[in-house]
């Protein structure tokens, strides 16, 4: 009878150990979704940032607070599989989307089982900085110089060359146009290729 009960308590042991290692799986793999549904949202957020800054002339990308950028996906990760964010925030500096979560139920051990992930983003991104004027290619010269026709259209303006720019780890060749000082390249998405996310080690 003793060996039998013995036999019962540890079956309700192993199960219940069982069930606490499930939920907090479960717990980390949302942690792990709701960072890289971060990451992939400030991925796609930040080509645009830089690329204003740089034309807007401002040194640093952010102008609002960075751990803010992604949360709301991060949180609607967390939310399907059963969890909330506790704590979120992007480190543009150090290319981290950190994320803690905790279940929504209380697990068998009578508390909430809880879980942190790291993502990054692709690369640091920081202040922007104008590095070494690239110099700009010189126009071709004519061998026979006649005098052209009279015209009433303006003279072509000239394409000053690119202009290096360091934003943190991004290291960009920037294009504007002589006349009105837009940017002409590299566009958001030639930036956004730039990005690599995933999940830190």
């Amino acid at each position: 009878m003793v060996g039998i009960v013995m036999m019962v308590a540890l079956a309700l042991l192993v199960t219940k150990l069982g069930q606490a290692t499930d939920q907090k799986s479960k717990v980390q793999s949302a942690a792990d979704a709701a960072a890289l549904a971060g990451a992939q949202e400030i991925r796609k957020e930040v080509p645009q940032l830089v690329l204003t800054a740089i034309h807007d002339r401002f040194a640093n990308p952010f102008v609002y607070d960075p751990c803010g950028m992604g949360r709301a996906q991060a949180m609607d990760f967390a939310g399907r599989a059963g969890t909330d964010v506790t704590t979120y925030c992007y480190h543009p500096d150090t290319d981290t989307v950190q994320v803690s979560v905790e279940s929504t139920s209380v697990s068998v051990s009578g508390q909430k089982a809880k879980a942190d992930a790291e993502a990054r983003v692709g690369t640091t991104v920081g202040d922007c900085a104008v590095l070494t004027p690239k110099p700009a290619t010189p126009a071709p010269t004519a061998t026979i110089i006649r005098r052209p026709p009279p015209t009433t259209q303006p003279p072509p303006t000239t394409q000053p060359g690119p202009v290096a720019v360091s934003c943190g780890g991004l290291s960009l060749d920037i294009v504007f146009d002589g006349a009105t000082g837009d940017i002409l390249a590299p566009s958001s998405s030639d930036i956004l290729d730039m990005f690599k996310p995933g999940l830190k080690s």
